[in-house]
């Protein structure tokens, strides 16, 4: 059975929330390697042009990129639900096609 459904409005704080919550965990998965890559670099960079704050400094800054994905992904996320909640109210919203599916009982062959 398919019908067409219509998100009329978006939660502002709770998509928000999760939508940061997903940056800040995206973020540290890059942000890790990266991290210690310009730690070692920093280190090589040491030896061969005397001591330097650069990895301490880059380290720094890629630790703070989840936290600065997550703020600024919640911002931005709030924003665009209020944008598309005002415009579904007045232009209608997205739709989708769903599909509901018999539930899957174990053990039952048809």
């Amino acid at each position: 059975m398919r019908k067409m459904h219509q998100i009329k409005s978006f939660g502002v704080l709770q998509t928000s929330k999760v939508a940061a919550i997903i940056l800040f965990f995206t973020s540290l998965i890059f942000m890790v390697p990266f991290f210690l890559m310009s730690t070692i670099v920093g280190g090589f960079a040491s030896r061969e042009f005397g001591p330097s704050l650069f990895p301490f400094y880059s380290g720094f800054i890629l630790i703070l990129m989840p936290f600065f994905y997550a703020v600024f992904g919640f911002i931005g996320t709030a924003i665009s639900c209020l944008i598309y909640n005002f415009i579904a109210k007045k232009f209608g919203g997205i739709q989708l096609e769903m599909e509901l599916e018999e539930p899957y009982n174990e053990g039952f062959n048809r």
